[in-house]
């Protein structure tokens, strides 16, 4: 019973737990996609200057997302490019952007740490850009929620052992004291009854016991009683 009672006490405080991170994931998804169309639209319109200016060239965009990195810079989010399919920026990049879900955020989880990204292209000159941002805020929560979850199934797991255990001791008190005393009836104390208290099964088994030891008791009154009679008649007959 403890350990059932435990384990659904457990599963109830994850799935808590679990649905504010989710909660929280979500929240940082509709933030991540915010923060991406903004920069989209705005390398689109810096992409149609370089159009304008006749420098577009994979040169010149590749400097244009690297400095877009560059400012991004304090928030730790990373920008990768590419041009008709070819990398542009790092230029060293060997990512297979056809495995890249497009327009979608994606949120990854590597080496304990937790990030989101999005692809999608962004210009007419078929421009995709890749996007990530670490969630360290949401790696500290997922770490303090870890925390609280171990603290608070270890205190309420004791909590409620100490509880379950004083229940279940005062609800076998009755059981431990019928067989307290179907021992001694057994062993030949007859006088010996159960305290019976309410209505329950015990109470009804405590009842057929204390009925059976009077029963018992008064045949063997009767039997002392017939002995006795015949020793007494067998010494008038003597």
């Amino acid at each position: 019973i403890l350990s059932v009672i435990l384990l659904l006490v457990n599963v109830g405080l994850y799935g808590i737990f679990y649905l504010t991170h989710q909660g929280n994931i979500s929240i940082e998804q509709n933030r991540t996609m915010d923060e991406f169309y903004a920069l989209q639209n705005n390398i689109a319109k810096d992409v149609s200057a370089l159009i304008n200016n006749d420098r577009d060239n994979p040169q010149a965009i590749g400097a244009l997302i690297k400095s877009y990195e560059g400012y991004y810079r304090k928030e730790q989010i990373t920008l990768e490019a590419w041009l008709d399919g070819a990398a542009v920026y790092p230029a060293e990049n060997d990512r297979d952007i056809d495995k890249l879900s497009k327009d979608t955020v994606t949120i990854q989880r590597q080496g304990g740490k937790t990030k989101a990204w999005i692809c999608s292209t962004v210009s007419q000159k078929d421009l995709v850009v890749y996007f990530s941002r670490p969630l360290t805020e949401i790696d500290a929560m997922w770490d303090k929620i870890t925390g609280y979850f171990i603290l608070d199934s270890v205190g309420i797991s004791l909590v409620l052992a100490v509880l379950l255990y004083l229940l279940l001791r005062k609800g076998m008190a009755p059981v431990g004291q019928l067989t307290k005393v179907v021992k001694e009836i057994a062993n030949g104390t007859l006088s010996a009854r159960v305290n019976v208290k309410g209505k329950d099964e015990i109470a009804v088994l405590g009842n057929g016991v204390n009925h059976m030891a009077q029963r018992i008791e008064n045949a063997m009154e009767d039997l002392k009683e017939e002995n006795e009679i015949q020793q007494e008649q067998t010494k008038t007959n003597q």
